[in-house]
């Protein structure tokens, strides 16, 4: 009791999914949002955090911003930099935020390295309360930072839920929740072995048949775009429709299927965002950052 309860955010900040209550012990006090971050001002920066903020306040966590007066008294012996969780919260800092009736302070810095300024995103939580597991990491990621698979890292929202692979083509798995009462979507990497896969031009050609036809009679066309990534050939494969899935025995309508085909070192590796127009045209620009954000992993 006393030491700081603190733990940092990782990868893309985006609105934590399925968010654990707060502490018992925090109720009747509430958690001062100080945003840190060098790029404070930036736009993305701000919605980034607005997000986050949302999902907290729909969490029950009370949340103020507002509040010059707190805001400055706790500044006065907020420390700059990181704070050590395994050291005493300094003491007129631990009583500075009892005596404003805060549960702790939810801060914002920024992760060190290149990156655009919402993709460096790091949220600190810092109480004298007694915080579960759950609590101090409900802005998710892993201890272990971005996720890595095939020898390669990417970036990905804390939204995203991984799921064991299931098969032995299937790399990684992550659901993408819904938005707004539309249906979850699914991001699934696949690994074929270092010469397997067919060519870019034998899988579009496949993939175009798992789709009906259209009104006039034909097979959709795919939007293709090609680019680079960390010295890794990608080509981006896109096609909208009513699909049907492998292994299914029906279309499904309204659907868009986004593919990224990497030249990886272990080989091509393919990344299929798959799902409801909703979701998918909702969470389009954090899948292209996970795929612009692809990097070997050091060995």
């Amino acid at each position: 009791r006393g030491r700081a309860s603190v733990t940092s955010g990782q990868g893309l900040v985006a609105v934590p999914f399925a968010l654990p209550a707060p502490p018992a012990e925090s109720a009747g006090r509430v958690w001062l949002f100080l945003n840190d971050h060098p790029a404070a001002t930036n736009p993305r920066v701000q919605v980034e955090s607005q997000k986050v903020l949302g999902q907290y306040r729909d969490g029950g966590w009370r949340v103020i911003t507002d509040d010059v007066d707190i805001e400055v008294a706790v500044r006065k012996f907020l420390p700059v930099g990181q704070i050590d969780p395994d050291k005493p919260l300094p003491p007129l800092l631990r009583k500075t935020i009892l005596d404003n009736d805060l549960a702790g302070i939810l801060r914002i810095t920024a992760k060190p390295g290149k990156g655009a300024p919402h993709e460096r995103i790091d949220w600190v939580l810092i109480s004298p309360l007694k915080l579960t597991h759950d609590q101090a990491n409900g802005l998710g990621g892993t201890d272990n930072g971005d996720p890595s698979f095939l020898g390669l890292t990417a970036p990905k929202l804390v939204t995203w839920i991984e799921h064991p692979p299931t098969g032995s083509m299937r790399a990684a798995n992550y659901t993408v929740p819904g938005r707004d009462g539309s249906e979850a979507a699914h991001i699934v990497v696949f690994y074929f072995g270092p010469t397997q896969g067919g060519t870019i031009e034998d899988n579009i050609s496949r993939w175009r048949t798992q789709f009906q036809v259209t009104d006039s009679g034909d097979l959709p066309e795919p939007k293709i775009d090609r680019f680079d990534v960390d010295s890794m050939a990608v080509t981006l494969i896109e096609l909208v429709g009513e699909w049907q899935e492998m292994g299914t025995v029906s279309f499904t309508p309204d659907q868009v299927f986004p593919m990224a085909i990497v030249e990886a070192p272990v080989g091509r590796v393919f990344i299929r965002f798959a799902g409801q127009t909703a979701t998918v045209e909702a969470n389009r620009e954090d899948f292209m950052a996970m795929i612009r954000g692809l990097r070997k992993t050091p060995s």
